[in-house]
């Protein structure tokens, strides 16, 4: 009976599983809830499971006894009692075994039950929180809406409001242009300003019909080769005949000291068209000025104007000091004068990188058409030898050797239109100090009689690009027939007198110059070309036009005035008298 023997120790082998997985579950109870349920679904299977091999040993028990009574015939009563024995303690155990299973299957469905029940709770509450909080988030959503539509009923309300502002403060702005520009047409003159007829001009403009405020003029100028004068600009216009331009070389560069240098001009022009600008912001602004006196100091590096340093500066600074007396505020004065600054043609054009074009065209001379110097020591109307010592000169010379022009000058405050509106003092070696007047148009109370800045300036810089291509000509030996020159320019002062239609308006007309030389000579092209390229980097205009002078700007009021300038003041005023 091995076979039941063994089937016994079996038996009881589940109660051991049983008692195992027990203490499985009460270990598992500091788990989490989902660790724990899935060890019990585990334990209720295989608990389900144990029961079935108890009663396959019984199914075999019963098997092995029905075949030892087939053998043994005599011993059949024995065997089935020994049969009934064994399937009675087995089913027995069989009952145990079940009845403990389903006991503590009963406790593990009600704790998976409990535990189901929590998570079923757990599950519900996450969801509600999810719920409330879509709820919340519904409710914030409403509300931008309800908020965004507000803000965009608020901005149309302030936008017809900054509308209607805007149309207001235009009202009002042009009503008070009316009265401004009513007052200053009771003034007929002020600060020899013909501010009536600068009103009718003013009105009568705009923008895009600018009348004189935006000037394009071309000049054309010749050389003077074998003059005792190079430089001598006749205007076309019959009345201003005697007011010519004569312009020519210092005794130092070969020539004879006659005529003021053409520096000179042009740095009476800039002076010029500076006050000009300054006097007429405040005459529109109704400040009367006693006294207007200016100077212009202008520094000039000759190393480089004679092709050596070709890296300097050819003009390294140009300092501008106007002196004022008056009884308006201070403050006013001072506005004007920093607008003057800012939008005054020439002093942008100075400040600012601008336009100047050099261009050349070359013919070569007719045999009947070659100049004949007046000496064999003269070339281009030069003393050869002067030149060439005053290039060895610089040559020598190790360091820069800037030297500083000045030029004076002063507004003529009388009211009519029989004087001129700026008196300057230029000097040259032979004459001394010579007296030079500029006006401007009618509309400002020019007598139309005297030269404009605009045309001093056009010769200006005409004669001073005709007198470096000369010079030099002459220091490389080379000789030039006929020589002339056409001159562009073109200025605009609309913002000057606020003709724009914005502050920064992009189509403002750039300040800027075109010069063209008319050269007769028997030299070669090349040989030309190389001359203009020099003439490039040592013509003021050109160099003016970069932008990399230092400019200087300064107005000194009533007390602040030094007593040397009044004294020099007074004594150019008795001088003009006279």
């Amino acid at each position: 009976m091995k076979s039941s023997k063994s089937l016994e120790t079996k038996i009881y082998s589940p109660r051991t599983t049983s008692s195992d997985s027990s203490n499985t579950v009460n270990n598992c109870s500091n788990q989490s809830d989902d660790l724990i349920i899935e060890q019990l679904e585990e334990d209720i299977f295989f608990a389900n499971c144990d029961l079935f091999p108890s009663l396959q040993k019984l199914y075999n028990t019963i098997q092995s006894v029905i075949s030892e009574v087939k053998d043994e015939k005599n011993t059949i009563s024995t065997a089935l009692k020994t049969l009934l024995d064994s399937m009675f303690l087995q089913v027995e155990k069989c009952l145990d075994l079940n009845r403990i299973q389903n006991e503590k299957q009963r406790k593990d469905f009600q704790k998976l039950i409990k535990l189901y029940k929590k998570k079923v709770n757990k599950t519900k509450e996450q969801l509600n929180r999810r719920l409330s909080a879509l709820e919340e988030v519904k409710v914030i959503k409403d509300d931008l809406i309800v908020t965004n539509l507000q803000f965009k009923k608020k901005i149309s309300v302030l936008k017809k409001s900054l509308s209607q502002q805007k149309i207001q403060s235009g009202l009002t702005l042009l009503q008070v242009q009316k009265e401004s520009l009513e007052i200053k047409k009771k003034h007929n003159w002020i600060n020899h300003c013909n501010m009536r007829q600068l009103n009718i001009s003013l009105e009568n403009s705009t923008f895009t019909k600018p009348l004189n405020f935006l000037q394009q003029k071309e000049y054309n100028f010749n050389w003077n080769f074998n003059e005792k004068i190079p430089f001598i600009h006749n205007f076309e216009n019959d009345s201003l005949k005697k007011h010519s331009i004569k312009a020519g070389f210092s005794l130092e560069y070969g020539g004879l000291g006659l005529a003021p240098s053409p520096l000179q001009f042009l740095m009476l022009s800039i002076l010029a068209e500076f006050v000009k600008s300054f006097v007429t912001l405040c005459s529109i602004n109704c400040l009367k000025l006693k006294e207007v006196f200016a100077e212009l100091i202008l520094q000039k590096n000759y190393k480089k104007y004679l092709g050596f340093n070709v890296n300097d500066i050819l003009i390294p600074l140009i300092n501008t000091k106007i002196y004022v007396q008056s009884s308006e505020h201070p403050e006013e004065i001072q506005r004007c004068f920093e607008k003057a600054k800012s939008q005054c043609c020439v002093m942008d054009y100075l400040i600012s990188s601008s336009k100047f074009e050099l261009d050349y065209d070359l013919k070569t001379t007719e045999k009947n058409m070659v100049r004949k110097e007046n000496a064999k020591s003269m070339l281009n109307g030069l003393k050869i030898k002067k030149v060439k010592k005053l290039s060895k000169k610089y040559q020598k010379k190790k360091t820069e050797d800037i030297e500083p022009f000045t030029v004076q000058g002063f507004w003529n405050l009388k009211n009519n239109n029989e004087q001129c509106q700026f008196k300057g003092y230029l000097s040259c070696e032979k004459k001394g100090e010579v007296l030079y007047e500029i006006d401007w148009p009618i509309e400002i109370g020019g007598t139309n009689k005297i030269p404009d800045w605009h045309e001093v300036m056009a010769a200006s810089i005409s004669s001073m690009s005709l007198s470096t291509f000369v010079l030099y000509c002459t220091i490389y030996n080379i000789k030039i027939d006929d020589l002339a020159i056409t001159y562009l320019g073109k200025w605009d002062q609309r913002k000057l007198y606020n003709l724009v239609a914005q502050e920064n308006d992009k189509t403002i007309t750039d300040n800027n110059i075109n010069i063209k030389y008319h050269i007769k000579t028997n030299e070669l092209d090349d040989t030309i070309k190389k001359i203009v390229d020099l003439v490039k980097q040592a013509c003021v205009g050109y160099n003016l036009a970069n932008g990399n002078t230092q400019i200087a700007m300064n107005l000194q009021i009533n007390e602040d005035i030094p007593q040397s300038v009044l004294l020099k003041l007074r004594k150019l005023s008795l001088l003009d008298h006279k």
